[in-house]
């Protein structure tokens, strides 16, 4: 099993996300977003949604439910193309959620998420 850099590395909409799991971001290699990111708080694989920020957070389990249910975000009410969201792109959790524009990193990052990390990708050429 490989593991992204320094935890795993949220970005943008315009940063690549890879499509493939074997692909993670390697130390001095591209920069690229995990594919493969869980919380260790509700267990969950991270959803994300590029192009798209938070017109409304979520506030309740309910709510954050609701929005990691999300099949098209095109309908949510929690998310929104406007305000610069092309630039975006929202994640979320089962019990938590964000939205970045540019790129940090989850082990150093400015983003505080104890719970979110790579969880691995398997091996492969």
């Amino acid at each position: 099993m490989n593991y992204c850099d320094a935890c795993g590395y949220l970005v943008g909409a315009r940063l690549p996300i890879p499509a493939d799991p074997r692909e993670y971001a390697r130390p001095g290699g591209p920069l690229v977003g995990c594919n493969h990111l869980r919380c260790s708080t509700c267990g969950t694989v991270v959803h994300h949604w590029p192009g798209f920020r938070f017109a409304v957070s979520p506030v309740t389990r309910a709510e954050h439910a609701e929005l990691y249910a999300t099949q098209s975000p095109d309908t949510s009410r929690y998310l929104t193309r406007g305000g610069g969201g092309e630039q975006f792109r929202a994640y979320a959790c089962a019990c938590s959620h964000t939205e970045i524009a540019s790129s940090t990193d989850l082990d150093r990052g400015f983003i505080d998420f104890e719970g979110w990390a790579c969880a691995g990708h398997p091996e492969g050429s």
